[in-house]
């Protein structure tokens, strides 16, 4: 298994400098505590939840940005670990081995503002009572959607830091807790030293080459060797923030990254006809195939929105006329959900390496 920013589902990690919760908004906190989040020096143990699995980690965070995430739960993972200084991405994988080196996911982020401004056209925000989480006195902010298809979801940050400690989505007036902080020490900024990791002696090196941003429908279709389905709009207020194109020699795929403000999805799309696929298709995921292109959907959303979504990608396709030499398999609706980050494959022959052990791994 390896690494990659475009499928891993990402829980956006926030925090802020201290406020005075009387003279500001919930949209104002939430705001402070996006653009400041990256910046409290802090360790935590965190747990997060996603599809029916569960997950949990030590964050260790600096101010100057740098992170390092050590995996604790599930035990299939434990001791998987990486580094992020916001420029490049180093992740261990002990029980293959691989070292993998990328590019930061947080250089494609969306602009905090601008996420804001599209989550206000689609929620309504409002404080609740005060609780208390992790040890920590927290303000607790509800975002109800404006479409009743949607989940509300309510965030619980800290009062004197305003960092985001509890993300609950509540569905049918049941809530899920998807991120919860279990312990948190704050830290000063003072004194900090390098964030690691210490692979062991022959461990392969594995470099992604950075994604490609698509630039035009004839960009794509000549690096992917298909056209690319984007439609002009999207249900619930979901906007295109993201257009990837990545190939390597286990295949190419078109990444759309699409967000509410809040929720966020990837809608994958492959060419059936290459000869090495991305990933296998499976229709239990809820993978669609139409003229020859796959596609699949993933993001921290219900399966019913997950399916409209898909559902404004691949209908234009069904209604226009179809090529008489090309054959499309049957759409139908399913409930399954499919993986939450976008699903592993070893990619062990991007410009391999072996780690001499000396130095410790550092950004």
């Amino acid at each position: 298994m390896v690494v990659n920013s475009l499928r891993l589902p990402v829980i956006l990690i926030a925090a802020s400098i201290p406020y005075l919760a009387s003279a500001q908004s919930a949209q104002e906190i939430l705001l402070k505590s996006m653009v400041e989040g990256r910046r409290i020096p802090l360790t935590a143990i965190i747990q997060n939840s996603s599809g029916g699995m569960m997950s949990q980690v030590k964050l260790e965070q600096q101010k100057s940005g740098y992170t390092r995430v050590t995996v604790l739960q599930p035990l299939s993972r434990a001791g998987m670990a990486s580094i992020d200084d916001g420029k490049k991405w180093v992740t261990y994988i002990p029980d293959r081995l691989r070292l993998v080196i990328q590019e930061s996911p947080r250089k494609n982020m969306i602009d905090p503002k601008e996420l804001l401004r599209i989550a206000t056209r689609n929620y309504t925000f409002r404080f609740e009572a005060d609780d208390e989480v992790a040890g920590q006195k927290v303000r607790t902010i509800l975002a109800v959607p404006k479409s009743r298809d949607l989940p509300m979801r309510r965030y619980s940050v800290d009062k004197e830091t305003c960092y985001l400690l509890r993300l609950e989505v509540i569905e049918a007036g049941v809530p899920s807790t998807v991120h919860d902080t279990k312990s948190i020490k704050y830290g000063d900024g003072r004194d900090e030293k390098p964030l690691e990791l210490n692979p062991p002696e022959r461990t392969r090196q594995i470099h992604l080459a950075p994604h490609i941003k698509m630039s035009s429908p004839t960009h794509a279709k000549r690096e992917l060797g298909f056209e690319p389905v984007l439609p002009s709009k999207l249900p619930y207020g979901f906007v295109i923030h993201q257009r990837h194109i990545v190939k390597d020699e286990d295949g190419r795929f078109l990444a759309v990254r699409v967000t509410d403000g809040l929720a966020s999805g990837t809608i994958y799309q492959w060419s059936k006809s290459d000869s090495q696929q991305p990933w296998k298709f499976d229709e239990k995921l809820g993978d669609v195939e139409l003229r020859g292109v796959c596609f699949r959907v993933a993001g921290d959303m219900p399966a019913r929105i997950r399916f409209k979504l898909l559902e404004s990608f691949i209908g234009p396709m069904r209604s226009a006329p179809e090529e008489p030499h090309r054959r499309s398999r049957t759409f139908e609706r399913t409930e399954t959900r499919p993986t939450e980050g976008v699903p592993d494959r070893e990619k062990d022959t991007q410009r391999p390496g072996i780690y001499t052990p000396g130095a410790p791994i550092r950004l």
